[in-house]
């Protein structure tokens, strides 16, 4: 990549980025996307859309402390100021760095923010103005029309011999001027005082003229004498390298260790919790979030942290196994039932991407910040948190493996490397991405794991991950407080079980169980008998089973299903027998499962308009009645079908790289027409149709571009270049480069023809 531009005389930045190779528009492009959206018609455009504010802006927000310390400096500095000059007035300034500092002035004109060559810079316009009037805190240059400043200009002992004369409150008012704001209000600065009259501190400056009165109310200090007091600095440091990363070194596979802790946790979080709204869905609130105290009963549940909580339902959510149903609220989606029947390390690689790609923000949910926000609502999502993961990813994956580094210094580096983006809130935001990464085991002890720095690339981590999962045991511990313990991961179907007749009181690499009345209740109902509970523990267990749990089982089992609850959604009530008797005995009725609850009472699950339409289509006419029997006039009802849940995938990108390649080729495609259309009038180019036809099937057979003069149906003339592509039936079809799409011309309105540069011979094949 080249440093500068090596032609002379560029007269702006269109001149600039017009003899920029193709490599140096791509890095622009990538650097500064908005400048392609859309893709501009030539380079005359895209140095105006490049020079706007809002990209300006945006580009200024992705600079490093030093590169934006130079911008001012550059704003400070006379315009077309050599790069030899500029590194003269920065070389007594702490922190001076040659090497440092070239290598960002290259930046930002690799940026378009600096125009020019190495023997001229220019500052693009709407930076400069980004600084104001007084960058680096200086005014205005006035020896050229004061000569009291001249004079100090000529001989510096003469502030020097007025510093040693001023008083302590002089010399501080004079510092302060020099290196904050130079521009102050002080009531009739204007007048006239002589040293001898001076009675107060700024009397005195302005009568010795280390002030000037810019107005009538208000004073200003010379840059001149500024630059003096300085000693010559046009800012107090200069800060040519970030904060020194000194992290401490542990062994990759501690590392990932203290990760597969995290891995664990968050895959036996997850199921817990999604299991959780399975069985108590919860409805959400209007603005389609769920209820603070939803929330705080949904931790309690599940044993979570607010924290925790929060970072696991937005992860489930953002990765498509949660979604709100419309008539039951928030449960699982259908992609919920495919995730469990995966490998751990296949569960744990969705979630570790979605959360590295998503915009949602879950250390905002229930925080103490102005805007409530509630989890699963929209107001988590923030845009620009995705850029901020993959800021605070690519700090660590700059470090070399093994290297853990406080939270403390990832911010102060995050802090320089784009000063304008962080701010108290930045801050946190960072904070709270460190740690859900430790949560979810992409780092593990303030270090990126194995497996996590392929997760950051972007890269399938399932074999690494397999591989430092602990090995399957086949085994629990069972004791007699009604615990067991798993001394690591069981199987998923044993897992499954045991989630299931035990509730979980602790996960991790080790899971400790615990076995309740309600637990052993919930086994009961999902179809396991005593029997089966009993022997699914004397066959994982490694201890006998305690009698308490025994009895446990047997109780709960011995109470099971003494009073029974069904379900009716119809029922059809007739005082004649023979009526009911012919309703149970109709084969024609046999999909409804007509059912004798009592005497004179048929029940059906099947809903109220399907017996209604079956009955009549086997010849009965029943009524409907409300329920204190009198009967029911009903109107018609239009049907709603229930929402489909919301299923949020990553969407998989399309290759930059190659959109970036199409945007330079369609602008050097543009800026060639606007060359031929001023060194080319359309209107001169006539040739007769014998030779516009030989141009194009020459080009045709080259497969090389020409520009035609072609009337459009208004009759209105333009140079266009094009690749042919088919001539046929009096139309050509070719690639219009100025508009990129394939467009058809008429023959007969194409006045001329020729080629941009002659043909070779024996080009044709």
């Amino acid at each position: 990549m080249g440093t500068f531009s090596n032609v002379k005389r560029l007269r702006s930045l269109a001149d600039d980025l017009r003899n920029r190779t193709d490599a140096q528009l791509q890095f622009l492009f990538q650097q500064r996307p908005d400048l392609m959206h859309p893709v501009p018609n030539d380079v005359s455009q895209l140095a105006t859309r490049a020079t706007t504010n809002a990209s300006t802006n945006s580009a200024l927000d992705s600079l490093n402390l030093l590169e934006l310390t130079l911008c001012e400096i550059l704003a400070a500095l006379p315009d077309g100021i050599s790069l030899a000059d500029t590194l003269t007035e920065l070389e007594t300034i702490d922190g001076f760095d040659e090497t440092a500092i070239t290598n960002a002035l290259s930046n930002l004109w690799q940026l378009a923010l600096v125009w020019g060559d190495a023997t001229s810079l220019h500052l693009v316009r709407s930076v400069r103005e980004n600084y104001g009037k007084f960058p680096c805190g200086l005014g205005p240059a006035m020896a050229a029309i004061r000569r009291e400043v001249a004079e100090f200009v000529a001989d510096p002992e003469l502030i020097t011999e007025l510093l040693n004369d001023a008083s302590a409150d002089a010399k501080e008012i004079l510092i302060d001027l020099a290196w904050e704001q130079p521009q102050r209000p002080y009531k009739n600065a204007a007048r006239v005082i002589r040293p001898e009259n001076a009675k107060t501190t700024a009397e005195w400056l302005l009568a010795h003229n280390l002030i000037i009165a810019a107005e009538e109310n208000t004073i200003v200090m010379p840059r001149e004498i500024a630059m003096q007091l300085r000693g010559n600095k046009l800012v107090k440091v200069l800060p040519s390298n970030g904060p020194a990363l000194v992290g401490v070194e542990y062994p990759i596979e501690r590392i990932d260790s203290a990760g597969i802790h995290g891995v664990l946790t968050a895959l036996s979080s997850v199921e817990e919790l999604i299991s959780s709204l399975a069985n108590e869905p919860i409805s959400p609130l209007r603005s389609g979030g769920l209820a603070h105290r939803d929330f705080v009963t949904l931790g309690e549940t599940c044993s979570l942290t607010p924290a925790n909580l929060a970072l696991f339902l937005e992860v489930s959510f953002a990765a498509g196994l949660i979604a709100c149903d419309e008539t039951y609220g928030w449960m699982p989606a259908n992609e919920y039932d495919r995730w469990l029947t995966k490998s751990d390390e296949a569960r744990w690689q969705l979630l570790a991407n979605t959360w590295t790609y998503m915009d949602r923000a879950p250390h905002l949910i229930n925080s103490e910040s102005v805007e409530k926000v509630t989890a699963l609502s929209t107001l988590v999502t923030r845009t620009h948190f995705g850029a901020l993961r993959a800021s605070v990813l690519s700090l660590l994956m700059s470090l070399p493996d093994g290297q853990a580094v406080s939270t403390e210094e990832v911010l102060s580096t995050l802090a320089w490397r784009a000063p304008r983006r962080f701010s108290k809130a930045h801050n946190e935001s960072a904070a709270a991405i460190i740690a859900e990464a430790e949560l979810l085991g992409i780092t593990g002890a303030n270090a990126l794991t194995s497996y996590g720095r392929l997760v950051a690339q972007g890269d399938d981590a399932s074999a690494v991950i397999a591989k430092c999962l602990p090995p399957f045991v086949d085994h629990i511990i069972v004791q007699a407080d009604l615990t067991a313990l798993a001394p690591g991961r069981l199987p998923v179907a044993q897992r499954r079980t045991m989630a299931l007749i035990a509730e979980v009181e602790s996960s991790g690499v080790a899971t400790t169980y615990r076995f309740t009345p309600a637990s052993i209740l919930r086994a009961i109902d999902y179809g396991k008998n005593a029997g089966e509970i009993k022997d699914f523990l004397l066959g994982i267990s490694r201890t006998e089973i305690p009698q308490p749990l025994l009895y446990l089982i047997d109780d709960v089992s011995r109470k099971h299903g003494h009073l029974r609850m069904g379900h009716a959604t119809v029922y059809l009530r007739c005082d004649d027998s023979n009526i009911l008797n012919a309703l149970l005995a109709d084969k024609r009725l046999k999909p409804l499962k007509l059912r004798q609850l009592a005497e004179g009472i048929i029940i059906t699950e099947q809903s109220d308009d399907i017996v209604l339409r079956k009955l009549r289509e086997a010849g009965y006419s029943p009524t409907a009645e409300n329920a204190d029997g009198t009967l029911a006039i009903t109107a018609a009802k239009s049907n709603r079908g229930m929402g489909q849940p919301a299923v949020n995938a990553l969407i998989s990108r399309s290759n930059p790289e190659r959109y970036v390649a199409a945007a330079i080729k369609s602008i050097r495609a543009g800026e060639r027409a606007t060359q031929v259309n001023e060194t080319n009038e359309p209107s001169s180019l006539k040739t007769s149709t014998k030779e516009t036809l030989e141009v194009l099937s020459q080009a045709l057979q080259m497969g090389c571009e020409i520009w035609i003069s072609y009337s459009d149906k208004g009759g209105l003339t333009t140079a266009r270049i094009i690749e042919p592509l088919t001539i046929s039936g009096g139309f050509l079809t070719a690639f219009d480069t100025r508009t990129s799409e394939v467009k058809t011309f008429t023959i007969s309105r194409i006045s001329g023809a020729q080629f941009l540069d002659e043909p070779k011979e024996g080009a044709a094949s």
